[in-house]
């Protein structure tokens, strides 16, 4: 199903309706996005290893690596959180020269980090001090003074009006054009204050009004004064801000033009998320149902096979080749193979030797850039917090897509795709 997002007088387009399926367990916690029947993102959070993307630590450096061009922080985790030289904020962001690393911290320092990526094997969370707390509506920035506008939000006259409003009801901020907002005005403080704040006006803040922006404002403000009080008292290594828990987090990131409905398989669960919608987001609060039926949830449009298929190493491709992805804690891969996708004969019959061997070629790219964005988006390998909406949305365009190119657009050697 679709939805028209259109305002009067303007050409109508239509937007992807979201069914989001909750299953909840004693173990873990499983969010799935169906669009038109098809599994588009899948999110595990488990009861005894919660991640820890979004958390705020005030934290001690232990080490200073100015071969590495980074430091290693204490946050109170088994292992210690890495801090690369660009993820610090600037004191002097007016300096051309590129500041090193022994110039902006110093062994003992305490610093108020943020995790932007889970740890991983043997490698420690990744952090940074450009700090984002996200509302409904808005992303705080507390160490910038600028606008961002979500590159989701498509209409030129609505990005306009969110620039417009948010400059009114905050004077002296500066417009950007998109997200990709770095809070680099000021120095990641100790002790932080709000005399410089900047914002991000979420998906979800498309068609909302002066006052739910307000609002908004007024949480983060409140929320930001919570943390700085009790960072007055912290000792480091201490955790000082935790995210949402996962159901609560997709209901206030779930943008209501796109969802359809929201159904649960927990009664406790959806009872006290129908009293968080209530209170943050009352306009989701009649597409939230309880599923009670004895299959399970993940069963309805064969989500759970779709999950293992996204999982496993090899996938297989309708054309007869296949992917291996394989994750290592530096890097993924993703190999392509023909298979058994030979196709020589129908290939013969309209194209020379050359061109059909480019032509089948670019075809096996075209199938598993589909395949692999589906895969890495089911299996998460992609996501972090400053990344995950924009890798999340650019795999549903591509696999939404219908993708054509000539045969030029990739060399004859070309049988991976990166």
């Amino acid at each position: 199903m679709t939805l028209p997002a259109n305002s009067p007088g303007e050409k109508t387009h239509y937007i992807m309706a979201e069914e989001i399926l909750v299953n909840v367990t004693p173990q873990e916690t499983r969010v799935a996005t169906i669009e038109n029947g098809v599994l588009q993102e899948v999110v595990v959070e488990r009861s005894r290893n919660r991640g820890l993307v979004g958390n705020i630590y005030l934290g001690k450096i232990s080490r200073v690596l100015p071969g590495m061009g980074a430091a290693f922080l204490d946050i109170g985790l088994e292992r210690t959180g890495f801090l690369h030289v660009s993820d610090i904020a600037r004191p002097e962001p007016g300096a051309t020269a590129e500041p090193s690393i022994e110039q902006l911290v110093r062994e003992g320092q305490h610093l108020l980090v943020q995790v932007t990526k889970d740890p991983l094997g043997s490698k420690g969370a990744r952090l940074t001090t450009f700090l984002s707390i996200p509302s409904r509506y808005l992303v705080l920035m507390p160490h910038s003074r600028t606008i961002g506008i979500s590159q989701r939000i498509e209409n030129e006259e609505e990005r306009q009006r969110l620039r417009d409003l948010l400059a009114q009801i905050e004077p002296g901020l500066e417009a950007r054009d998109d997200e990709n907002v770095d809070a680099t005005e000021e120095p990641a403080a100790e002790q932080p204050s709000l005399v410089a704040a900047g914002y991000i006006a979420r998906t979800a803040a498309e068609g909302a009004s002066e006052t739910e922006l307000r609002a908004d404002m007024r949480f983060l403000k409140r929320l930001w004064t919570s943390i700085s009080e009790r960072l007055d008292s912290a000792q480091a290594p201490s955790l000082i801000y935790e995210d949402l828990p996962l159901v609560f987090r997709t209901l206030r990131d779930l943008s209501a033009a796109r969802a359809e409905k929201i159904r649960i398989d927990s009664k406790e669960t959806f009872a006290k998320v129908v009293e968080f919608a209530q209170q943050f987001t009352p306009e989701l609060v009649a597409r939230i149902q309880h599923y009670p039926g004895e299959r399970p949830i993940l069963d309805l449009y064969s989500t759970e096979d779709e999950i293992l298929r996204g999982l496993s190493r090899k996938v297989d491709l309708k054309s007869g080749g296949h992917l291996v992805i394989d994750q290592t804690e530096a890097m993924t891969t993703v190999d392509v193979n023909t298979g058994a996708y030979v196709a020589i004969a129908i290939w013969k019959k309209r194209y020379s030797r050359r061109t059909s061997r480019r032509r089948r070629q670019l075809h096996d790219n075209c199938a598993c850039a589909i395949s692999a964005a589906s895969s890495l988006s089911i299996s998460s390998i992609c996501r972090t917090k400053n990344t995950s909406d924009r890798c999340c949305a650019r795999w549903r365009k591509v696999s939404n897509a219908t993708i054509r190119a000539s045969p030029s657009a990739r060399s004859p050697r070309s049988d991976s795709c990166r």
